[in-house]
């Protein structure tokens, strides 16, 4: 078993103050006892931030890149660094609340057949950010989230039934934007090539 409960991978490019944000959310948030480290894959930034994240945050693994390899690619780098029995991938623009972590991993633990678990996305003025959806059907090319017509017809039972309620616990698709993952399952997936 490992001694880290849960891996945090955050990637950046130039955009020192909200990966500064974002380390500084992880830091505020009650844990409840559960252990982690954080990875900062930084896809060669031009502005300070991997100089920034050394300096005030030396508990932070930095992977520095000297090219952009995207997003994927260096989130897959930093999950390979990854030591925890959880994986958590957390977009450099995502500040965690203070109670938002332990609940994520105790649904994990107490659920064993969960591979993976997301938390509900708040936008910076509280309101909720709708990011829960179903597998898209045909008819959501026409009638999906940012879909014109939806616009239109936003309480059409298609784009209901797409998107999500937020107060639903479970969701079928959870974004990479705050993903909790064990460990092993994402081991055990085969990485998609990038050119």
């Amino acid at each position: 078993m490992s001694a880290i409960d849960v891996s945090v991978v955050i990637v950046g490019m130039n955009t020192r103050q909200l990966i500064v944000n974002c380390l500084n959310a992880l830091a505020a948030a009650d844990w409840a006892g559960y252990t982690y480290e954080i990875i900062y894959v930084d896809n060669a930034s031009k502005d300070d931030s991997v100089e920034v994240v050394r300096r005030d945050f030396p508990h932070v693994q930095v992977i520095a890149n000297t090219a952009n390899r995207h997003f994927c690619p260096a989130a897959n780098q930093g999950s390979q660094a990854a030591r925890g029995r959880l994986l958590l991938h957390l977009n450099n623009d995502t500040e965690v609340d203070a109670d938002a972590m332990a609940p994520m991993i105790r649904f994990l633990d107490s659920e064993p057949r969960a591979a993976v678990a997301g938390c509900r996305l708040l936008n910076p003025d509280r309101s909720d950010q709708w990011s829960a959806r179903r597998f898209p059907e045909w008819y959501n090319a026409i009638l999906g989230r940012r879909s014109v017509l939806s616009r239109f017809a936003p309480e059409s039972a298609p784009v209901r039934k797409y998107l999500f309620n937020p107060h639903f616990r479970f969701e079928p698709r959870v974004r990479i934007s705050r993903m909790l993952v064990r460990i092993n399952i994402h081991r055990g997936l085969k990485a998609a090539k990038t050119p």
